[in-house]
């Protein structure tokens, strides 16, 4: 309820108990003086009410009113222009505002005092994660072209600062998803690539989220008081390619594009104190929304909490400089950096986790209530594995297994089960920071490019690293992170590391194990051969393996008979330079361009990424570009011309055994052919 409302149900509360004391009095016969007390209080309380109707209603919508009175009283000519500034009005109602009452005051407000800190978040990727669509933060091409999806073309254009798109209904869109959600089984889901399509109608882009490597575009509701409406085509920035929403993560082709909700869903991790401020509507059955931030983006207030108290005592310089000479914490603000190993990394748990809101309805009402250096437990249901209920849990596919994360932007998961974390010291700021970092890419600190970070708890590895890898010491081998951090979850069309900081296994893979780190750098060795090198050099008990295990390189049973996730994670290694090094190039052409028809669209796109890192790919590839999420048939066209290419070529390329290919490169197709048709096909969608 704003003030306006407010003063509308005050106002007529006092004219209600003014008229019953009226009515009571007229009944009792009391005296004309107290009768014109009552009319004097009738008349200041009305003339309240009025004060607070006209000065309090929302500045917003007095525009409105105004622009509504100046097109019913315009010219035709003018009604166009009119209308359009009427429509942007309503538009920019359903961006977030800003809110600072309490004790927000927004990144603004520390540059004076700490401009150096100001300038490294300003430069990072956290600042433009949620941002207000703009020439400076939007990195698509808004340049007219047309996009094609099934029987849908989709339009995206720019009129002077504004990113407009041609688009399906996205409320009726939305609608449509929703009902997914209660589908009794997938052949019952509604996919907008078959239709029906709702109307095309043309929207302005609002809202950004990402610049880094994936972008996403949101768009107004034409009803007011709903969540915004996300895009279904997202920008991918190191292809410089569109993508279909649902094409740009790992998915089984089964399900269909979620319904996605940013003001409901994302707000909680992609900006500053967000507050959904829902308010449900007995009348109409619905809830109304009006969002506000203190910040759009992951600013300084998501990680040091909210800053008045701060700002309010160091205000005064004698203050704050004896604030500089003496060692007393400052309890006006959180530092992650001088907070407890639990306090610490909660403060990046509150995003980089799967979590159930604790208390949903006051979330929605309140915001999370979250602060940094609180327990995050009061706010955040974190969500771990749990082989008892995995199959009821709506994330049980973000798993492998034996309880590791797999999916990307939840590495608080991975650390949290680690020995480091549990018997250690270990936090995030080991290996990252906002402000010393060497990249804003990754966020590492000097030490995290090298063994250092490990080094300093494990120092009598220090001295004899060649040693404890068996591998040459200055050699990719010997990366503490390649052996124990190896690229096995996944997210923005990639694979990436585990932050599950373990050793090497040879593990059960008939329920999907992860890839172990060996056989992702060794791509043309078996499980046994790893299996055997584990036993030799750490005594590892000796693998219970299938002849199939025995006899195939891990990784070519994994992409070939694997579930769609291990297929995405094994195409991405035969990409990897390190992997290229250790295992010999070329030979991976051919699977890759096996995986290039994969029903996984992801799937598609990252081995058509990693055959270009061979140097064979050029001269044997096809003069038709390869579209991944193009029509099957020119794509089968593709796959069978360079597998043509491969076998008919006199180019010299070294074939290991165990990668099913004879000496001259032809295929054991029997053998490739059993692989695929016992594939792990169940389906699987990978939320990012």
């Amino acid at each position: 309820m704003n003030y306006w409302e407010l003063g509308i149900c005050l106002g007529l509360l006092l004219l209600a108990f003014a008229a019953a004391s009226l009515n009571s009095h007229a009944r009792s016969g009391r005296g004309s003086i107290e009768k014109g007390k009552l009319l004097a209080g009738l008349a200041i309380g009305t003339t309240l009410f009025l004060w607070m109707a006209v000065v309090l209603r929302p500045h917003a919508d007095k525009q409105i009113e105004e622009l509504i009175s100046a097109l019913e009283a315009a010219e035709e000519d003018e009604q166009e222009e009119l209308q359009r500034q009427l429509e942007r009005l309503r538009e920019q109602q359903q961006v977030p505002q800003q809110d600072l009452e309490g004790d927000y005051v927004s990144s603004t407000s520390c540059r004076s005092c700490h401009p150096g800190e100001h300038r490294s978040w300003h430069d990072s990727y956290h600042r433009s994660m949620t941002m207000v669509a703009s020439r400076e933060g939007i990195k698509a091409p808004f340049d007219g072209r047309e996009l094609a999806l099934g029987d849908t073309t989709f339009k995206v254009w720019q009129e002077g600062d504004e990113f407009w798109v041609r688009t399906p209904d996205p409320d009726r869109e939305f609608a449509l998803l929703k009902q997914n959600e209660q589908a009794p089984s997938l052949d019952q889901f509604y996919h907008p690539r078959q239709g029906p399509v709702p109307p095309m109608v043309d929207r302005r882009v609002v809202m950004t989220t990402g610049s880094h490597s994936m972008q996403m575009f949101w768009l107004p509701s034409a009803k007011a008081g709903q969540d915004l409406r996300l895009f279904p085509w997202v920008y991918f920035i190191p292809e410089k390619k569109w993508i279909p929403y649902e094409d740009s993560f790992i998915v089984d082709p089964r399900y269909s594009r979620p319904a996605a909700a940013w003001n409901r869903e994302c707000i909680i991790c992609h900006s500053v104190n967000g507050n959904p401020r829902a308010t449900f509507k007995q009348i109409q059955n619905r809830i109304e929304l009006d969002t506000s931030v203190a910040e759009l983006g992951i600013a300084c207030e998501a990680c040091h909490g909210p800053a008045a108290d701060h700002i309010k005592r160091h205000s005064n310089p004698l203050v704050r400089y004896q604030h500089r000479l003496d060692d007393i914490p400052d309890s006006t603000i959180f530092n992650p950096a001088t907070a407890t190993q639990s306090e610490s990394s909660e403060t990046c748990a509150q995003c980089h986790s799967w979590f159930i809101v604790e208390n949903m309805q006051k979330f929605l009402q309140q915001g999370s209530g979250f602060r940094p250096g609180k327990r995050l437990s009061k706010t955040h249901q974190l969500v771990f594995y749990d082989k008892e209920s995995i199959h009821q849990n709506p994330y049980a596919d973000a798993f492998w297994p034996d309880g590791s994360v797999r999916t990307g932007g939840r590495e608080y998961l991975g650390m949290a089960i680690s020995a480091c974390f549990q018997k250690g010291t270990m936090t995030c700021l080991d290996c990252h920071s906002m402000h010393q970092s060497t990249d804003p890419s990754d966020q590492l600190t000097s030490q995290a490019t090298s063994n250092l970070s490990c080094l300093r708890c494990h120092d009598e590895i220090a001295n004899s690293l060649g040693e404890h890898t068996h591998h040459l010491a200055d050699s990719e081998g010997s990366r503490c992170y390649n052996c124990h951090m190896p690229h096995t979850s996944f997210a923005l069309m990639g694979a990436i590391r585990s932050h599950r900081v373990d050793s090497p296994r040879v593990v059960k893979e008939d329920l999907g194990g992860r890839p172990n780190a060996c056989n992702l750098c060794h791509l043309d060795k078996t499980l046994e051969w790893t299996s055997d090198h584990l036993v030799q050099w750490y005594d590892h008990p000796p693998a219970k393996l299938e002849p199939e295990q025995r006899e195939v390189a891990a990784s070519v049973r994994w992409i070939l008979g694997g579930n769609g996730v291990q297929r995405a994670i094994s195409a991405w290694h035969m990409g990897w330079e390190p992997a290229i090094e250790a295992s010999g190039q070329n030979w991976q052409l051919p699977l890759l361009n096996i995986v290039r028809t994969d029903d996984f669209s992801v799937n598609r796109f990252v081995a058509q990424r990693a055959m270009k890192a061979h140097e064979l790919y050029q001269p044997l590839r096809s003069d038709q570009p390869f579209d991944f999420i193009g029509e099957r048939e020119p794509q089968r066209k593709i796959q069978l011309q360079f597998l043509d290419n491969w076998q008919n070529s006199a180019m010299r390329r070294t074939i290991p055994p165990a990668v099913l290919q004879e000496e001259n490169g032809e295929l054991q197709m029997e053998k490739i052919n059993q692989l695929i048709n016992n594939r792990d096909n169940r389906p699987i969608v990978m939320p990012e």
